[in-house]
């Protein structure tokens, strides 16, 4: 872990392994598209990541110019927090672990029922969420604008939380496992007799004191 801020260049780091970065102040890291696993907090000048399409595990958090994300389609664990630019998110279906957090302007995820664990939370313009029946752990987070989950019924592992529209899960009672809490409706835990593993949170009971780092536990 470095604090990136003094660095002049990067690529002398190409060669490590596991590599994580704060506060970087350079404008290109593409030297960086070697090391296997990478994080990035806070990168105000960088734009470009494409060249980080070989790392094996992605993190960019607080990349307010990035705007373009397309390329890290082939990023098996991929974690994008806090890129105000960025907009569409479309090609990363194939990405196997995927987290989107606090991104202003998506609103669409069709394309991302084939990726295997997705979390998605701040995503304030998102609405339609029936296109991830297919996505096997699924977490909605803090997703104001949800109202409909009638379609992921299909869903193996799936997390709601702070879903303020939603006031029907009845249709979920074929999920493998089922975690709730904060939504817009009391859940009667009789509707959800069928789901093999279910666990039903009071709010005072379910906030959150892991980092925003944390992925599934």
């Amino acid at each position: 872990q470095l604090d990136a801020s003094s660095l002049d260049e990067v690529s002398a780091l190409a060669a490590v392994h596991t590599l994580e970065l704060c506060e970087l102040r350079l404008r290109d890291v593409s030297a960086l598209g070697t090391v296997h696993t990478l994080r990035i907090f806070g990168a105000p000048l960088v734009r470009e990541v494409s060249a980080l399409a070989r790392v094996h595990s992605l993190e960019l958090c607080n990349l307010p110019l990035v705007e373009d994300v397309s390329a890290l389609a082939t990023v098996r664990s991929l974690s994008l927090v806090s890129l105000p630019a960025l907009a569409d998110v479309s090609a990363l279906g194939a990405v196997r672990r995927l987290r989107l957090q606090e991104l202003p302007l998506v609103c669409d995820v069709s394309r991302l029922g084939s990726v295997h664990e997705l979390d998605l939370c701040r995503l304030p313009l998102l609405e339609e969420v029936s296109a991830l029946r297919t996505v096997h752990r699924l977490r909605l987070r803090s997703l104001p604008a949800v109202e409909d989950l009638s379609a992921l019924g299909t869903v193996h592992t799936l997390d709601l939380w702070a879903l303020p529209r939603v006031l029907d899960v009845s249709a979920l009672g074929t999920v493998n496992s089922l975690r709730l809490g904060s939504l817009g409706v009391q859940v009667d835990p009789t509707t959800l007799s069928t789901v093999q593993c279910l666990r039903i949170a009071p709010p005072e009971k379910r906030a959150s004191t892991r980092s925003k780092r944390s992925f599934y536990v």
